[in-house]
């Protein structure tokens, strides 16, 4: 967590949440050292420091447009999400951290579409978290909240053949995760949820 967003990480209000949605990503998709991973909408997280794959691509429309290598196996991948210049089955775990929601007009159904293309059979994309309210709002310049109505409709059902998927919940101690209320997204994010999406084929 150390260079995520401010110098004095640990002062941040919403510390916690971010920790917690990292592990449950982690442990969803299971990243494993032959892996090709990409992290969507990175922007200046270091999650992929702790990552031990044989690629790692960060994507984020921060980056200048096209691929830049960072080190021996990491690279900077800008531009748009929806439009990822990547060939068909060739990575391996997906990883998105509070940037599906960010993904105006019809960029939400175009990301699934290039993420279950560019998965390898086998491969998991995890959406983190996964909102069901609507009647709030987030203090963003925009972000869509899906109900389960229109998270069916708009996005599972535009699922290909071949790609399944499972909706988690978490839940510390048995209990909605920890007070998130210095969080102005608390009424959002709480429970948190997680939408996996598995390749099969």
């Amino acid at each position: 967590m150390p260079t995520y967003r401010a110098p004095k990480w640990s002062k941040l209000d919403y510390l916690h949440q971010k920790a917690l949605e990292y592990y449950v990503s982690y442990q969803l998709l299971e990243p494993q050292s032959k892996d090709v991973f990409m992290d969507v909408g990175v922007e200046k997280s270091s999650y992929y420091r702790v990552l031990s794959c044989r690629e790692i691509y960060l994507q984020d429309m921060i980056y200048p447009p096209g691929l830049k290598r960072v080190d021996g196996r990491t690279f900077r991948l800008g531009g748009d999400a929806a439009s990822l210049p990547l060939p068909k089955e060739s990575v391996d775990k997906i990883s998105l951290h509070h940037t599906f929601e960010h993904f105006e007009g019809e960029k939400d159904r175009q990301f699934i579409k290039q993420s279950c293309h560019i998965l390898k059979p086998g491969g998991k994309c995890a959406l983190f978290p996964c909102f069901y309210v609507t009647n709030t709002t987030l203090a963003t310049p925009f972000a869509r909240l899906y109900d389960i109505e229109t998270l069916q409709t708009r996005i599972l059902e535009e699922l290909p053949e071949g790609v399944e998927h499972t909706l988690y919940e978490i839940t510390v101690d048995d209990e909605d995760t920890p007070d998130m209320s210095k969080n102005l997204g608390v009424k959002i994010n709480r429970p948190m949820r997680c939408l996996l999406i598995r390749k099969s084929t």
